[in-house]
């Protein structure tokens, strides 16, 4: 290989590397680029519906489990029940 291919190989080369110096510098680095994905925002809207959602869910559990743990009313007896005026029949 002749002195004049080296020094015109060399001289592509840096150019190339220029070129991605260039390219590299237009770039954002990767702390300032917009994260990929869902914007932080929208992910902590949607956490606080979910976190709303799941207080009601939890209220209305908690309202079905008190009616069915509380004891019948006592204004309307059952068959089986004291106070039954129907005993016998």
């Amino acid at each position: 290989m002749s002195s004049d291919a080296v020094s015109e190989a060399t001289a592509r080369l840096e150019r190339a590397v220029g070129r991605l110096a260039t390219a590299l510098a237009r770039q954002p680095a990767p702390s300032e680029a917009a994260p990929a994905g869902v914007p932080p925002e929208a992910v902590a809207a949607l956490s606080a519906r979910l976190d709303e959602t799941l207080s009601r869910l939890r209220g209305a559990l908690a309202e079905i489990e008190g009616a069915e743990s509380a004891p019948p009313h006592d204004d309307e007896p059952g068959e089986d029940e004291p106070g039954d005026d129907n005993k016998g029949s």
